[in-house]
Formats: structure tokens, C-alpha cells, sequence
């Protein structure tokens, strides 16, 4: 059987079926939990091979042709196949979940927990194959930096279970923002906007789940693969209102990947009523820049999801290739529950259908469901 270890101080997550490699990984600190799964160790031709990938002393493994090109341009080095597993039918059906502006669930209720553990719960009813979060994680740092103490054993759940994630950075994630929500500095409000030292002190676990980074070691800009429905996928969460240097990165990553479809998850994009944000605030690259450099540019950029202003909205634009882009805020903040976005693609009728709903309340928005039709993706 392949047994399943994990390090505790890293996050690190490895598969082995070889004994004495168990044994000295056990010797190193990782705990071994067991046999996970059994496997094949031959090729018979009925089998798919899963590959070891290695970087920083992290692990991870590939099985799908898209996700080993994603892991070796990001500077992974490929190992041994390690085992095979049979080839298992496509379910063209699957889920992820979209967090938005928690900035109001950092106090001393569990909302911000709950919802992680109602995805966990729920994650086979769901097909659930991801999570990401567009910014304002917080609402403001402290000297004690209570919030972020908050949001980190928020998300563990997550981590537990091994659901993959991914935080953006929003103006409240920032040193910009003060305790009450006001500038910290109004003098230096441009520079401090960039300063997430707590954040990523607090909150870069998640960034073992990417498969690259804008700035070593920070979580500000990132990428992510994974697959579903029989496609590939890739998160890009960017920083809000981004730098040129992060933005020119992920142009990179985007043309670098031409068999993902492309998610771009960043704090400020569509305005309340549903516009393209034409202001940069207090940052860099205004969300309608970033639309005609980044969104707007590449065929295989699919969906783009925001929070920081209005409530719920969607538009659909088309790229220059003639891709469709549909696009979707989330800002419903709340005192007293956790609402969250739901999102479920079937790539073989070419569905996409959204909902929100708020766990802690078991509250439904009706109103909010969308289902788009006639939808391709990149393949």
C-alpha cells in the first residue's frame, strides 16, 4: 500500500509505498498516517503513472501530462515515476468555493472557521477540487496581530482535510490600513499597501499548494494548477491593484500555460454595478488596465473573480481571441453570518453554475444563482 506522511512544520506532503524511505522520513519528522491508497507498481498498460516532483524540500505529485509542465516550468525537479494508478472514468462534473472579504469574521465568533469546516464536511456532496479568497482575509493588524491568529486557525480545516488554497492580498491584508480602517500613515499609505509581512508570516502555509510565486518565500502573487472535469486549471491570485513587475510575471504564466484554463482571482476588479474598475486606489495597475494587459489578452483566460466593493455582481466580456470571460464579485460582508460563493462547472455540457450561500446560518440567496450555458474550455 502507499502510505500517506506529512511534516508538520512545513506542510510537506509525501506518498511512498517503499519501507525504508518510510522509515527515514518517519526519522525526519514526518508523521506517517497510514496506508492511503494501494497502487500498481508496474506499467501493464491500464495504468497511469503518478511522478514524484521535488523543490525547497517540498513534494508533489503528477499524473496528468498539464500538471508536470506546470510543475517543471515553475523550476520543480521530476523524479522517479513512483507508482501507477488505474485510470479512472472522467466525472466532467466539480466544485470550488470563492471566499470574499472575511474582514468581519476575525473576532471571537467561529464564522470564519465554520465555513471551512462546512466545506470539509462537505466535500464529497459538493466534488469540491478547490478554494481561493479574494482579499481582505483581515480587517486591520494589531500589535498582537489577533486577526491573523483568527484566520490562521481558520483555515486549517482545510489544510487537515488537504483541500488546496489560495489567499489574495486586499488593502485590509496591508500595514495600509489602520486599526478602525482608516490609513495607518496617511503620508506613506502607497508604500504600506505593499507591506504583508504579518500576512505572509500568519498566512503562508497555503502558498505550499502553488506551483510558483512573483517573490520567493510571499504569497502576494501566485499560481496554482490542478485538475477537473478532464481539463486543467490555473488560480492566479494577484495582489490588489497589482505591481507592473507582478502583473509582467503573470502574463508569463498565463502564455506559459496555453493547456490550463485560466482563473484570475484578485481584490479589486468589478465595480458594484457590475463596471470594470477603471481606478488603481492607492496601488498600481487600475483593474481596467489589468483587463487590456492580462484578461483580456490571452485565449485561455476563462473566469476573473473580485470582493472590495457592492454586493454580488457578474458581467461577461469577450478577449481579444474571441474567448469568453465571465467575471463575478463577491462583497456581501456580515456581522453575523459567512456568506460564500459555490461555483460548479460540468466541461462536458458546458455549464457553469453559481450560487451563494452562508453555512453558519444555513441562509440561501436564491437570488444570486446563475447558470451559464455554452461555455468551452481549454483542453
Amino acid at each position: 500500500g502507499v502510505h500517506r506522511l506529512t511534516l508538520a512544520r512545513s506542510g510537506d506532503l509525501v506518498y511512498s509505498a517503499e519501507y525504508p524511505e518510510i522509515q527515514g522520513l518517519v526519522k525526519n519528522g514526518y508523521t506517517d498516517e497510514g496506508v492511503a491508497f494501494y497502487a500498481a507498481a508496474q506499467n501493464d498498460g491500464c495504468v497511469v503513472s503518478v511522478q514524484r516532483w521535488t523543490k525547497g524540500g517540498l513534494h508533489r505529485f503528477t499524473a496528468t501530462a498539464s500538471d508536470a509542465a506546470a510543475l517543471s516550468s515553475a523550476g520543480w525537479t521530476k523524479g522517479d515515476t513512483d507508482f501507477y494508478l488505474r485510470r479512472a472514468p472522467v466525472d466532467p462534473t466539480f466544485s470550488f468555493a470563492v471566499y470574499s472579504d472575511t474582514q468581519q469574521e476575525v473576532g471571537t465568533d467561529t464564522r470564519f472557521r465554520n465555513r471551512a469546516d462546512y466545506l470539509v464536511a462537505n466535500r464529497k456532496a459538493l466534488d469540491l477540487r478547490y478554494v481561493t479568497h479574494v482579499g481582505d482575509v483581515v480587517n486591520w493588524d494589531t500589535d498582537d496581530h489577533a486577526q491573523y491568529a483568527v484566520a490562521r486557525d481558520a483555515m486549517r480545516p482545510l489544510e487537515d482535510a488537504g483541500i488546496p488554497y489560495s489567499l489574495s492580498i486586499g488593502n485590509h491584508d496591508s500595514l495600509a490600513t489602520g486599526p478602525g480602517g482608516g490609513a495607518r500613515d496617511p503620508r506613506y499609505t502607497r508604500q504600506l499597501v505593499r507591506d504583508t509581512r504579518t500576512f505572509n508570516t500568519y498566512l503562508n502555509r497555503q502558498g505550499l499548494d502553488q506551483e510558483g510565486a512573483y517573490e520567493p518565500g510571499k504569497v502576494d502573487n501566485t499560481f496554482h494548477v490542478f485538475t477537473a472535469g478532464g481539463v486543467g486549471w490555473l488560480v492566479l491570485n494577484l495582489e490588489i491593484w497589482p505591481r507592473p513587475g507582478a502583473v509582467a510575471w503573470a502574463e508569463q504564466v498565463v502564455a506559459s500555460h496555453p493547456k490550463h484554463n485560466v482563473i484570475v482571482v484578485t481584490h479589486s476588479y468589478l465595480t458594484g454595478s457590475g463596471g470594470i474598475e477603471n481606478s488603481g486606489g492607492y496601488g498600481d495597475m487600475a483593474p481596467s488596465v489589468l483587463a487590456s494587459r492580462l484578461v483580456k489578452k490571452y485565449p485561455n483566460v476563462r473566469l476573473v473573480f473580485s470582493g472590495h466593493t457592492g454586493t454580488v455582481a457578474h458581467r461577461t466580456d469577450k478577449g481579444v481571441k474571441g474567448n469568453r470571460i465571465d467575471s463575478f464579485l463577491l462583497n456581501w460582508t456580515s456581522n453575523t453570518t459567512n456568506r460564500t460563493r459555490f461555483v460548479t462547472i460540468d466541461t462536458k455540457k458546458g455549464t457553469l453554475t453559481t450560487w451563494v450561500y452562508a453555512p453558519y446560518t444555513k441562509e440561501q440567496y436564491p437570488q444570486t444563482k446563475i447558470t451559464l450555458n455554452k461555455l468551452s474550455w481549454v483542453r
